[in-house]
This record gives structure tokens, sequence and C-alpha cells, in this order.
């Protein structure tokens, strides 16, 4: 399947969200709600589940979007997340094999790539966001 379609201008967390620290961007995050990790030189990457186990992790979504050496921090966790895309109450959404991207189809997830569940929709627009990866390729 291909990647979920995402609106930047309807990321917004809520009240009840947990935020990063501010790390300085190491690629450009397009937009919003992008999956990133934080890598070994603490910047701020785009979750790639085609990369290594480190990047394939979610440290959480782009709070805001930014460009290369700016300042940003991630939403971190969030149980009432309007995620800005549409979703079905049950749906598990996952990082796809495209850097920055979701999915909801876990089949997207084929050998050889690193895993990790950003959570459970709550709504037709809510995540429960709890990101939570394998740690390892599948096999």
């Amino acid at each position: 399947m291909a990647a979920l379609s995402q609106t930047a201008a309807s990321f917004i967390p809520s009240s009840g969200a947990q935020y990063s620290p501010f790390y300085v961007i190491g690629a450009t995050i397009i937009a919003a709600g992008q999956p990133c990790y934080v890598d070994t030189a603490g910047l701020l990457q785009l979750t790639d589940s085609n990369g290594s186990i480190a990047a394939s992790a979610c440290d959480g979504l782009a709070a805001l979007g930014g460009s290369v050496g700016q300042s940003a921090r991630l939403v971190t966790s969030d149980a009432n997340l309007v995620l800005g895309s549409t979703l079905v109450i049950g749906d598990t959404v996952w990082t796809h094999t495209t850097a920055g991207a979701i999915t909801k189809t876990a089949a997207d997830n084929t050998t050889g790539v690193g895993t990790c569940c950003l959570g459970v929709a709550k709504s037709t627009t809510v995540l429960n966001f709890r990101p939570l990866a394998a740690g390892a390729l599948t096999p």
C-alpha cells in the first residue's frame, strides 16, 4: 500500500502531548507530523523503515516543519493526536519504507524492514500515539 496521505496543517497535538527537547535538524523535515529519529550525532532525521535498525525507530513526530540546521522538537506521545490523515477506529499506524512517511498497512513492512508501530486510531482523525519499535529487522 502507498504511504498514508497527511495534511501538515491538520496535524494538531492535544494539550496533553509530550514533547522532546529541541534538536538540530539533520535532514529536511518537510512537514509537521513526519516520523523522525535522533541519530548518533544528536541530529533529527526522517525515520526510514528501509534503513538501519536505528533509522527505522521513531523517537517522535515532527512538531513543525523545518530545514537542515534549524531547531525543532518532536511530539513523543499523545493519547489524542489529530494526525492529519483519514483513519478508521482500530487502525494501527506504522512507519513506512519511504523516509518520513506512514502507513496503516503492516504488510508494507516486508522482509528486511525495521518496524515501528506509531499507535492505534481512536476515531477517524485521532491517533493514540505511542511509538514502539521492534528493534529488529523483519525476517
